[in-house]
């Protein structure tokens, strides 16, 4: 009895899809990846919204991401990383890889796309991992003002494993 085997397609070879399409791979992004086109009044208020959200996520995104993109005209995936390391002492390198992973998955969410008109990245080596973490230069100053307007409300800079609480100016721990 013969056994068929079946080879998977590698990053670099096209794969066409049951519908005729070409499906999206390499370097090329995802179709998910699509940015808004917000005027900046609306764009303002969105990154305003989400990231002084309490949510982890958003707070990476606020006090490590951003921040380590205007210094940065690119961050590499080993410098955002090395970044969530540099910003929690206690944060190691198997760590910083995973909370790296949960920002990558929040750029690619379809509803974050006001993210992706801010953010851009790059796909150099696979189709599924994001490096090359930049501001599109038209909005850096745009985050920079967003970042200080979150600074005079208390939204920015906590350790990582703290939050300020809305209806004191106390800090809680939160479990990590």
């Amino acid at each position: 009895m013969e056994t068929e085997v079946t080879m998977m397609p590698t990053s670099t070879d096209p794969a066409l899809k049951k519908d005729g399409t070409v499906e999206l791979n390499g370097s090329e992004p995802w179709a998910g990846d699509v940015p808004s086109t917000y005027d900046i009044p609306q764009l303002k208020q969105l990154l305003l919204a989400y990231l002084a959200q309490p949510s982890i996520t958003s707070t990476w995104i606020r006090d490590v991401l951003l921040p380590s993109c205007l210094k940065n005209k690119v961050l590499t995936i080993e410098q955002f990383a090395k970044a969530f390391v540099d910003s929690d002492p206690t944060c190691g390198e198997k760590k910083s890889r995973c909370q790296v992973t949960h920002v990558s998955n929040q750029l690619g969410i379809g509803t974050n796309d006001f993210l992706r008109q801010v953010i851009e990245y790059e796909y150099p080596h696979n189709h599924w991992k994001k490096d090359n973490f930049s501001i599109k230069g038209r909005y850096r100053q745009l985050v920079t003002e967003v970042l200080e307007q979150l600074k005079t409300v208390g939204h920015t800079s906590w350790p990582i494993g703290e939050m300020r609480s809305e209806s004191t100016d106390s800090l809680r721990v939160l479990p990590r």
